[in-house]
């Protein structure tokens, strides 16, 4: 069981608070969001954090994660090859055995969008997606939230979040429900 948090060892609830994204998405299955002492959402961590009314959604670390199970790793390459909902990763990462439990990091600042498939191109992970949401400007960026998945609509297995310019949005002429292609690179990933 090594790489899970102690609790997920132990089958134990934790309660355990925390300002930092990068923890929350490491060690959460289930989270509380309070403002000014009440909670103002609550669910599985993977619907939270891709809620653009949130405060976790407009922090400048803001991301998403992903559940999945190794598939294979590419020694050669130190690459593990993920499955989660809707996609299949390339991760850097140490060896795991097929069929161990990963759970992948995606910062939305590392996500770009394309209207068709890429060509070639270094990016490993280039993933069918849908647009679900797009939030309110912050200057000249916005985030995207996106359904994993060639057909993923508002009931996708999974979502992740995609920081781009209000330009690109324009330049690219992106609509919710449009089928995009979410790109993120292998080395952006943390596992």
């Amino acid at each position: 069981m090594a790489g899970l948090p102690p609790s997920r060892q132990l089958a134990i609830p934790v309660l355990y608070v925390s300002h930092s994204p990068d923890e929350v998405a490491r060690l959460a299955d289930h989270i509380l969001v309070f403002a000014d002492g009440r909670i103002r959402a609550a669910g599985p961590a993977q619907d939270i954090l891709a809620r653009l009314d949130l405060p976790l959604a407009r922090d400048k670390e803001a991301s998403s994660f992903l559940d999945g199970q190794v598939l294979a790793y590419d020694p050669e390459y130190e690459l593990l090859h993920i499955q989660v909902p809707g996609a299949r990763l390339w991760v850097p990462g140490a060896h795991r055995p097929t069929g161990a439990r990963a759970r992948v990091r995606i910062q939305a600042r590392d996500v770009s969008i394309a209207i068709g498939v890429p060509g070639a191109s270094s990016i490993l992970n280039v993933l069918p997606a849908r647009i679900l949401e797009m939030g309110a400007s912050e200057g000249p960026r916005l985030l995207v939230k996106l359904g994993l998945g060639p057909r993923a609509g508002t009931g996708a297995a999974a979502f992740i979040l995609a920081r781009i310019t209000r330009q690109s949005r324009d330049r690219l002429d992106l609509t919710l429900g449009q089928q995009v292609h979410a790109q993120v690179k292998a080395v952006a990933l943390m596992e």
